[in-house]
């Protein structure tokens, strides 16, 4: 897909220094902060220059900012085509307003805006928070089984949540592979049987200090296509 910026480009960015200043923005998002509160300031940021899974012409980020997150252009193309399936092939991600925000290879972040997903009482609705964070983690899944070169249906077969504090502002979930699992162990039994499982973690945090709001553990199950269980 082709990418749009908001301003002339003036020739082929020093990736090093691109990188440079990524790395300065994303520690000045807030220093001296809980370092919850610093990844979720980082995640908003680049929601503020990546939507309808591209990136945004915004004015306020167009000095500087924008170009910042050029250099990744494959990390860029992997949310766009990761978003483009979820809006088209899940109702409930497009009625939530799902963007994909960033995918490092480890963890995936995805977001939601309150107003879609509000409750009676002015915050995230429980229902949505779940959705995200099941989504993140379907997602996570689905990337690595990609750059696998793998087919798969991937299912939700288990999952807990426990709800902490209420979301009172932009729902960002992060989903990332349990630490005593590995993503080589999964795929080398999904190749070897046809189905394999797999346990993720989601959070979502909240935006004043950073502090969780609730977390989501899942076991999920893939099934390579064609295979015979």
């Amino acid at each position: 897909p082709q990418v749009k910026t908001c301003g002339p480009r003036t020739g082929p960015p020093d990736f090093g220094k691109v990188q440079e200043r990524l790395n300065l923005f994303r520690g000045s998002c807030g220093a001296g902060m809980h370092r919850r509160d610093q990844r979720r300031k980082s995640l908003i940021s680049v929601r503020q220059v990546r939507t309808c899974a591209g990136l945004a012409a915004s004015e306020e980020v167009q000095d500087g900012l924008l170009q910042s997150f050029l250099f990744d252009a494959e990390s860029m193309d992997t949310c766009y085509t990761l978003e483009r399936l979820m809006l088209e092939t899940i109702p409930l991600a497009r009625a939530m307003g799902l963007r994909v925000l960033e995918f490092d290879d480890n963890r995936l972040a995805l977001s939601a805006p309150l107003a879609a997903n509000v409750n009676d009482k002015g915050c995230a609705f429980g229902g949505s928070l779940v959705s995200l964070m099941t989504l993140s983690c379907w997602g996570l899944t689905m990337l690595k089984l990609d750059e696998a070169g793998i087919k798969a249906d991937v299912f939700v077969q288990d999952s807990e949540i426990r709800y902490l504090a209420p979301v009172w502002d932009e729902l960002i979930a992060e989903a990332h592979l349990d630490p005593g699992q590995d993503w080589s162990g999964f795929i080398a039994q999904l190749n070897e049987k046809g189905k394999a499982r797999v346990t993720l973690h989601a959070e979502v945090t909240t935006l004043e200090g950073g502090g969780v709001a609730c977390r989501f553990t899942g076991q999920f199950v893939a099934k390579r296509h064609g295979a015979k269980t």
